[in-house]
């Protein structure tokens, strides 16, 4: 498998790429802003377009391991689409979460497989596995502060077995699908583009924000960038997804299930 380690530095065309990728940032920032605040359709639509300019760059380029890379960015503009259009009306908010996480799964596996990643490369591993199950009252911290900002609706009563599944699909379809999608997938490509671990990981963390516009105050948002920043500081450090992926499920737990059912 080709480590992400490649540098990519002496392509000619690196710094038109770059400007391209922080383009890609203000295009996604204006997608946003359309579907909250303008016309969702229109918003869904800018989404589509994107979508399929980046898979149809990837295919021309598909020859040429540098350029190909776009196609990780697809990540977010499937996120987007595939939020909008499942006909999940009506359907309570912890299981669309595990319905959508579906074929956002299997785009994240196809995209690694078509840009030849392994596992470890993503930060798939075990390293410093130990230490890392350690960071979970991080979880917690950003998992109260979070709710204190933005307090989402109470869950109800629920039996044990319930709590159960509600929180394994926050772990598993938030907490580890995200990592993986962001602090995997795309943090790993825009460090090939950028060369830098910790200016990939600002980069991930600022397309992480961008997804979250709609959620709160311009507080919470920061919080929500700093939120990410660690963890995409974390993964940078590391090399793995374990602590972040900790941290990210634990602070769903405590936000969405704990502390609703307990302040709620």
């Amino acid at each position: 498998m080709r480590k992400p380690d490649h540098d990519y530095q002496a392509d000619p065309g690196m710094e038109i790429v770059q400007l391209v990728l922080f383009g890609y940032l203000l295009i996604i920032f204006m997608a946003e802003w359309i579907t909250i605040n303008f016309a969702p359709r229109m918003g869904i639509l800018l989404y589509s377009l994107i979508l399929e300019f980046l898979l149809l760059y990837a295919l021309l380029n598909r020859n040429n391991d540098f350029q190909r890379e776009f196609l990780g960015l697809t990540v977010v503009p499937l996120i987007r689409l595939i939020g909008y259009t499942l006909p999940l009306t009506g359907l309570d908010r912890i299981f669309w979460y595990a319905v959508a996480a579906g074929p956002l799964l299997i785009g994240g596996i196809i995209i690694v497989a078509t840009l030849k990643y392994s596992w470890d490369d993503l930060g798939l591993n075990r390293r410093f596995f130990g230490w890392q199950m350690l960071l979970a009252p991080v979880g917690i911290f950003f998992g109260y502060a979070l709710y204190e900002l933005r307090q989402p609706a109470a869950v109800g009563s629920l039996s044990p077995g319930m709590m159960l599944v509600h929180g394994v699909i926050l772990v598993v379809c938030l907490g580890f699908l995200e990592e993986f999608l962001f602090r995997g997938v795309i943090q790993t490509i825009a460090h090939q583009f950028l060369n830098d671990r910790y200016i990939a990981g600002i980069y991930s963390a600022a397309l992480y924000t961008l997804l979250h516009f709609d959620y709160g105050t311009p507080v919470y948002i920061s919080l929500v960038f700093g939120f990410a920043l660690i963890l995409s500081w974390l993964v940078a450090l590391t090399r793995s997804l374990t602590g972040a992926m900790v941290v990210h499920g634990v602070a769903n737990v405590i936000y969405f299930l704990v502390l609703p059912m307990v302040k709620g």
